[in-house]
């Protein structure tokens, strides 16, 4: 599990074909020391396994499930990644619950400086679209953000500038390809209503509709 901070960026030093599946080795700098093999790393927010380490580099293999489902499969030899690694027991949840599992892919359709800020808008599919709301959260290619307002078919996020600058963000341009993760709280809310367990008994036992 993760949190949507991204601890700083990897450039892919190369990438090759493992079966139907690829390897991604990326140079992720003095972060490397600090990932055993075995262990969980969100790339660009889709949680991977470190399957080999060596000087500066860091192995991941990557299924043709993730590779279908992500953007992962468009990487490129000099492309920047965000690098998180997994929570610890005791480590604070600063964003929010990221699981690393990518819901689908959106568009960047907007990215402009907005006063001391930048203004990312983001095309998602009507199917992801549903799972957002004003001021919830959602991660974009590993990023924890808020939701400030859903136009359209687009969510429009304000980026502080740290968070721009410490992450891909800053080498996005508009029509690039980025991975969505919805909040996991959403998804269960939708599972809960999908099983008719909120009813009018439901909300009179819980005192939402006394008076009425």
């Amino acid at each position: 599990m993760f949190s949507g901070i991204v601890e700083r960026t990897g450039k892919i030093k190369n990438i090759s074909w493992k079966g139907r599946g690829k390897r991604l080795i990326i140079d992720a700098e003095k972060m490397t020391e600090e990932i055993n093999i075995g262990d969980s790393v969100a790339v660009n927010g889709v949680c991977l396994t470190a399957v080999e380490k060596k000087d500066n580099l860091l192995s991941y293999d990557v299924s043709p499930e993730t590779l279908s489902m992500t953007t992962l499969s468009y990487l490129k030899a000099g492309d920047v990644v965000n690098i998180e690694r997994s929570l610890g027991l005791k480590d604070r949840i600063s964003g929010h619950f990221v699981l690393g599992h990518v819901d689908g892919i959106g568009r960047i359709v907007k990215l402009f400086p907005s006063g001391d800020f930048y203004r990312l808008g983001v095309y998602v599919d009507e199917k992801l679209l549903q799972y957002m709301a004003s001021k919830g959260s959602v991660a974009i290619d590993g990023i924890s953000f808020t939701v400030a307002d859903i136009i359209g078919d687009s969510i429009e996020i304000a980026v502080i500038p740290y968070t721009f600058n410490i992450t891909s963000l800053k080498g996005k341009r508009i029509g690039d390809l980025v991975n969505i993760e919805v909040d996991i709280l959403a998804k269960y809310a939708e599972r809960f209503l999908q099983r008719k367990e909120i009813d009018e008994n439901f909300l009179e036992k819980y005192g939402f509709i006394k008076g009425m």
